[in-house]
């Protein structure tokens, strides 16, 4: 995570050929002008509970479990099942940054399951477990990245305003190679 004053960077020039994992670096490196405030690479042997929580919550159908998160081979592995709960019939691993952070330049390389019904996604909202001393609920959400893995080949990004009543701005859908085939 790193931070620089909105709209001092042009617009990346317009892609002509098809995106590899061979376009991101492997280790982040931040543009031009930032400077690096954090970073986790996953290459310890279990998650890092002194930068992470597990999300442990339900919501629509199914129930984040710190069972369903794993760190193997320098990736973070966050599995969906099919697998009923008390709640919902489906369990699923998240993972929240104990780090409160503010405006910056955000990155990440994942890719998404390859079958349809799974919610993947790269947001940032406050979250109240990561900050005890923190008002309960957010004003804002931004999703980066959101994937139902009803197609690989696109994505949602949005902003959605919660207080005083919820609202969304600016929904868009971006056209991505399959997401699901190698990490973007």
């Amino acid at each position: 995570v790193v931070g620089e004053p909105v709209g001092t960077k042009p617009p990346p020039p317009e892609r002509t050929g098809a995106l590899t994992t061979l376009d991101l670096p492997v280790a982040p490196t931040p543009p031009p002008g930032y400077t690096l405030a954090w970073a986790d690479e996953f290459d310890a042997p279990r998650l890092d509970e002194t930068r992470w929580l597990y999300r442990t919550d339900t919501r629509y159908w199914s129930t984040q479990l710190p069972a369903n998160v794993a760190v193997r081979d320098g990736f973070l592995w966050l599995e969906c099942k099919q697998e009923k709960t008390a709640k919902s019939d489906y369990t699923a691993g998240g993972v929240i940054s104990r780090r409160v952070f503010r405006h910056g330049y955000y990155e990440a390389r994942f890719k998404v399951p390859p079958t349809k019904g799974w919610h993947t996604s790269f947001w940032m909202m406050h979250h109240a477990g990561a900050d005890p001393k923190a008002h309960i609920g957010s004003r804002q959400e931004i999703d980066v990245c959101e994937n139902d893995s009803v197609t690989p080949l696109r994505y949602g990004a949005n902003l959605h305003i919660w207080k005083p009543a919820h609202k969304g701005h600016g929904h868009r859908t971006v056209r991505t190679p399959d997401e699901s085939a190698d990490f973007h």
